[in-house]
């Protein structure tokens, strides 16, 4: 389940960017569908469907979004949903509603770690998630672009005025989400051998209810809260029920969120009067 978090690492505009994770994640593990079957490389594979996705945020943002990006905060969700249902329905307009078989792009085997039993596609998840976090932490942290970007997310107005270019940075943020989430739907597929037209949407809510537990704008919140989920979807799923394991999970975030209403390594802000 770390994969998970990988789709909403990305703290920023999270509210306008969940139902584009969903989509992007459909987009890139159908993307990826087509062009490993032109390639035997997993790495090809993950990189093409990542392109794809992030050239789709894009078009998404400059369709959807940037038009309406003085208005009040519903039109974007609204727009946000109806980008998303356009993207479903197109997909399943062009490459059907059925399962689609998708190519296992990972090791075969398995080993012994701590007195179970771990296949090498698990631990390539964790590797690649890993990966990918730390290398968006630190494009955060040290880069210029990343450092704007955070300016952009703290406040669009202020940053404008300190002449950063808004729309282009926004632009960016739909990027790198996009391409996160392809990936996410790249290891998606792999792992679970088919998609379907929803093959994003649950595991876009639970990346968003990951970030919102462990912190919104905490990027190691985003991962400790993916974490929590899926060891307790886990534990829940083997010791009580299977079958509502979703319910408990979701009821186990409300607990937490009464009495960590920023979450788990969020911080509290007091506003300026």
């Amino acid at each position: 389940m770390l994969w998970l978090a990988m789709i909403t690492v990305v703290p920023l505009l999270a509210s306008r960017l969940i139902s584009e994770s969903m989509s992007s994640a459909l987009f890139g593990s159908r993307f990826a569908v087509g062009s490993s079957s032109s390639s035997s490389s997993g790495l090809i594979t993950m990189a093409l469907a990542m392109t794809g996705a992030a050239l789709l945020g894009i078009l998404v943002d400059r369709t959807c979004y940037r038009p309406i990006r003085q208005s009040p905060r519903i039109n974007s969700l609204v727009s946000a949903i109806g980008s998303s249902i356009f993207i479903q329905q197109a997909v399943i307009l062009t490459l059907g509603s059925k399962f689609r078989i998708f190519p296992f792009l990972f090791p075969k085997g398995e080993f012994h770690f701590l007195e179970s039993m771990v296949s090498y596609a698990q631990l390539s998840i964790v590797l690649i998630s890993l990966f990918l976090m730390v290398v968006f932490s630190l494009f955060l942290k040290y880069s210029r672009l990343g450092k704007a970007l955070q300016t952009v997310a703290e406040n669009q107005k202020v940053a404008g005025l300190l002449g950063i270019n808004v729309n282009k940075f926004i632009a960016l943020t739909f990027l790198i989400v996009s391409a996160m989430a392809g990936a996410a739907g790249v290891l998606t597929g792999s792992y679970y051998g088919s998609v379907d037209f929803f093959v994003g949407f649950m595991a876009g809510l639970k990346a968003f209810t990951s970030m919102v537990l462990g912190g919104v704008g905490n990027v190691t919140g985003a991962v400790l809260g993916g974490l929590v989920i899926g060891i307790a979807e886990t534990l829940i799923g083997g010791y009580i029920s299977n079958d509502n394991k979703d319910i408990l999970v979701f009821l186990l975030l409300i607990i937490i969120l009464v009495f960590r209403p920023s979450g788990l390594l969020g911080e509290r802000v007091a506003e300026k009067l």
